[in-house]
């Protein structure tokens, strides 16, 4: 994939992520904020006849399109239902996220039924400290510390390049499944670690780029 298709796939992400951006933080209010856990936030748009309550596995082939280590399967199974868990595996490692069944009413650029929730989980991902070392002799030297893109290109490159523990780590981590009218599935997924950061906005956040995902009958 090209530089210029993977903007273009986080700028969808960020359409999506704006239209969903209340329902994420009313779910994560609910996590007490001196837990360094990880909280995942469900939302999984779906026209009316999906089977919600029958439940579903949606399956996809790479779990993100832009870090080569990321390039395995990701599956996410939900039992059905008004609410309960969907469960999700993948080289994130296994964790379960409860949700709520809710409605989308008509009139919005995104409808349909949904699926949100949160809840505490533990990732595979590089520790806090480990990945912004990195990032501070990966990033252009040139750059301002405000600098977004720099500070983005610099954390994907150590993302290619740095292992998780063994055991883990915890961090906050917001999921979002969309099943459109005229589209694939859409999965946004991103994980924020809750202590402060050197980031841009003081935020610490990791966004891979689920893609081949099918919704099994």
């Amino acid at each position: 994939m090209s530089e210029n298709e993977g903007a273009q796939l986080r700028d969808d992400h960020a359409v999506y992520a704006a239209l969903r951006r209340r329902s994420l933080t009313d779910a994560m209010g609910a996590v007490a904020p001196q837990v360094a856990i990880a909280v995942a936030t469900a939302f999984l748009f779906i026209g009316a006849s999906a089977p919600l309550a029958a439940g579903l596995t949606l399956k996809c082939g790479h779990a993100d399109v832009m870090n080569p280590k990321w390039k395995v399967p990701l599956t996410f199974v939900y039992a059905g239902g008004d609410s309960g868990p969907i469960n999700v595996s993948g080289p994130f490692g296994d964790f379960s996220i409860n949700v709520k069944h809710t409605s989308r009413p008509a009139g919005i650029q995104t409808t349909g039924e949904a699926l949100e929730g949160a809840a505490k989980a533990h990732v595979k991902l590089p520790p806090l400290a480990d990945l912004e070392t990195c990032i501070e002799k990966a990033r252009d030297p040139a750059s301002k510390p405000d600098d977004r893109d720099a500070f983005l290109n610099a954390r994907d490159a150590c993302l290619k390049k740095l292992e998780p523990p063994p055991e883990g780590i915890d961090a906050i981590t917001g999921l979002r499944i969309g099943f459109l009218k005229d589209q694939d599935a859409f999965v946004d997924l991103r994980f924020r670690y809750e202590a402060a950061s050197r980031a841009p906005d003081g935020t610490m956040v990791v966004e891979p780029l689920p893609a081949q995902c099918v919704l099994e009958k």
